[in-house]
């Protein structure tokens, strides 16, 4: 079991423990903070003696605690849904003493995020990621966001929790397409690090899909501390940790498209191999490499590609706050390990896709 210790100010540092058995440390790292009491907002979709075990390893550390089930899915990052957990938060008495605790997937997590960061100005945050995209990503890195209009992740803050608490051995209960969908993530993360971290994935794809626990563990810890990495080094997105954003321009964009039917791990993996055939044209891009991201994705259970209008996807682009200038602004391998922040023409963009579309 790995425990960091992501500083992100002077005044405030973030817990993150990843490994196998790493729930059972949850009521000893919340009870260390002294709460006046705990919230713990939890996703329907996760079992429910799971989450009463989290709420009673709290009370036996004679914490006060309330509960309550909120939306999962991309549903819950409305602000619609922001103002329940607001009222949750009210309700159950909260000060800027108190924590909240989500266990859940990704958008819960972000909706939960979004609501404590705004809260009487913030309250203490503990996240117990649940699914397979949240253990490998969304948890880590202090992004919180909610959709307005069906854009994705329009407004939101940076506001890491406290305490984040990553366990494994929690997704071998998954549904099959839950399970699969993060490893899109995992995936992009070990772009980063190159082509060996890659061959690296596809060598141990099976015992992934199988669910065997030790390799389980052994990616997520990867995942995470790949971001780790990352965060450190720039947790305001004002340099390296835009790379994060591989495979995420047109990921989004068919995310959008598609009315969220898509779901947000098919449609990155999607977007990790169109963003890397654009490679080949702009940087030069080995060919070999683009269809060793495409293999391993393929035996990871995941799509490499998704069709939609060229010019849908375009528009659902063009209101990408990554972009500046009017134009966008794609973190791109000149080979896996190698990138760089790209500044196009939409022009470019639009013969690509319509190129990708045929």
């Amino acid at each position: 079991m790995d425990e960091v210790t992501l500083t992100l100010h002077e005044e405030r540092a973030a817990r993150i423990v990843v490994g196998s058995g790493a729930l059972s440390r949850l009521p000893g790292l919340v009870a260390g903070l002294d709460p006046l009491n705990v919230l713990v907002l939890a996703d329907p979709g996760v079992p429910g003696e799971l989450v009463n075990d989290v709420i009673n390893g709290l009370v036996d550390r004679g914490l006060r605690v309330s509960a309550s089930t909120v939306g999962g899915g991309e549903d819950v990052k409305t602000i619609r849904s922001v103002e329940n957990i607001w009222r949750l938060m009210a309700a159950s008495g909260l000060t800027r003493r108190s924590l909240v605790v989500a266990v859940g997937g990704g958008s819960l997590l972000d909706a939960s995020g979004f609501a404590a960061s705004t809260y009487m100005r913030g309250v203490r945050l503990a996240y117990v990621p649940t699914t397979t995209l949240a253990q490998a990503d969304a948890a880590v890195g202090g992004k919180n966001a909610v959709d307005i209009d069906g854009w994705k992740n329009l407004v939101g803050t940076f506001y890491h929790p406290d305490i984040v608490v990553i366990d494994p051995t929690i997704l071998a209960s998954l549904p099959h397409r839950i399970f699969v969908d993060g490893f899109s993530e995992v995936v992009k993360h070990a772009a980063l690090r190159g082509a060996g971290r890659v061959s690296w994935l596809l060598t141990i794809a099976g015992a992934v899909r199988a669910r065997d626990e030790g390799v389980l563990d052994e990616v997520i810890r990867f995942s995470v501390m790949t971001k780790v990495d990352v965060i450190r080094r720039d947790y305001k997105e004002k340099g390296i940790r835009a790379l994060l954003n591989f495979g995420h321009t047109v990921g989004h964009a068919i995310e959008v498209v598609s009315g969220y039917r898509v779901s947000h791990g098919a449609a990155v993996a999607a977007g990790l191999v169109a963003e890397a055939s654009l490679a080949t044209k702009v940087l030069g891009m080995p060919e070999d490499e683009v269809s060793l991201l495409a293999t391993a994705l393929t035996e990871l259970g995941l799509p490499t590609s998704v069709s939609y209008p060229p010019e849908r996807l375009v528009s659902a682009m063009k209101l990408d706050k990554k972009f500046l200038n009017g134009k966008p602004r794609i973190p791109l391998p000149r080979r896996l390990g190698e990138f760089e922040i790209v500044e196009l023409d939409w022009e470019v963009i639009v013969d690509w896709l319509t190129e990708l579309a045929r």
